[in-house]
């Protein structure tokens, strides 16, 4: 199994205060599995027909942006273009839509753009699309929104609106994982997934020396709505095949602790509560709409030597 990646990345400044980025990729992924019959009497190694496992992937990258920053102008912009194409071949892929057996291939193409105003001293908004053309499923359009409130120097309060579009992969397409460990198939039938993401945050900053003693407090909440979101289902006794789940929510809840203490003690904290929609309360009132899961991560570090 072999894997290769390359990127070249570029960027720079324009006259304007306009900021550019370049980026090209590309990577390659081999697996290649040969089985030999070999002869002892006559020292004859020999291919087993039916037996080679040879599978290739390709992906390309090109991205392009150029961006504004000026903050003597209320308005700043963002523009760019994106091309993604993919490339699979192998015994294990099966497109029926392909001209050559064993092939199958798959293109993004993306316009997208985004304006940020400052309304008032206290009231920033950002606004922004992306348009998305894909090879097999068409055309999305995605907006976003973003609104920072700042009503005095310790609070800020962000809110945000996301729309989502995610095509099918070749693997989830056409890929069969067939062996004596897996037993994974693609599924030419799939849809794209389409999502709602909400978002809520609220932050309070102490007014103290930073250098001395610092403590910040946020709380935050979201929800999430996936249409016909992509799962790997199964189908029959350890037999897997990719599929759309018509509805899946995610929600909750978290709050986070930041102190820090002169340069040597630094800790942090977040709480996070978050509810897993149960595909299986639909038509049955007697289980929960959500399953619920916490999260708790503390850090705690400290600094005995003084940083140069």
């Amino acid at each position: 199994t072999d894997r290769s990646d390359l990127t070249l990345h570029s960027e720079g400044w324009a006259p304007g205060r306009l900021f550019w980025q370049g980026t090209i990729g590309w990577n390659r992924f081999d697996h290649i599995k040969n089985s030999y019959r070999f002869d002892f009497t006559d020292e004859l190694q020999t291919l087993l027909d039916g037996e080679q496992d040879t599978s290739s992937a390709t992906g390309l990258l090109a991205r392009a942006t150029l961006a504004s920053d000026r903050k003597d102008r209320r308005w700043n912009f963002l523009v760019g273009l994106e091309n993604y194409t993919e490339y699979a071949e192998g015994a294990r892929i099966v497109d029926s839509t392909a001209t050559n057996a064993g092939k199958a291939r798959g293109n993004d193409f993306a316009l997208f753009a985004s304006a940020k105003t400052i309304l008032w001293k206290k009231l920033t908004l950002q606004g922004g699309a992306r348009w998305t053309q894909n090879q097999l499923f068409g055309a999305a359009v995605t907006p976003s929104a973003w609104l920072l409130w700042q009503p005095a120097a310790q609070w800020q309060a962000r809110f945000s609106y996301a729309n989502g579009f995610r095509s099918p992969g070749l693997k989830e397409l056409y890929f069969n994982f067939i062996d004596i460990n897996h037993y994974v198939v693609g599924n030419r039938d799939l849809q794209p997934e389409h999502s709602d993401n909400y978002r809520a945050e609220i932050t309070w900053r102490s007014q103290n020396n930073p250098e001395r003693t610092s403590l910040c407090l946020t709380a935050s909440g979201f929800y999430n709505k996936v249409r016909d979101r992509i799962i790997l289902s199964e189908y029959g006794p350890t037999q897997y095949r990719y599929a759309n789940l018509s509805r899946w929510e995610t929600t909750g809840a978290g709050f986070g602790v930041n102190f820090s203490f002169h340069n040597w003690l630094r800790f942090r904290s977040q709480v996070v509560m978050t509810g897993f929609f149960n595909a299986f309360s639909e038509g049955n009132d007697s289980l929960r709409m959500l399953n619920w899961s916490p999260d708790w991560v503390n850090d705690l570090t400290l600094s005995f030597f003084k940083q140069r």
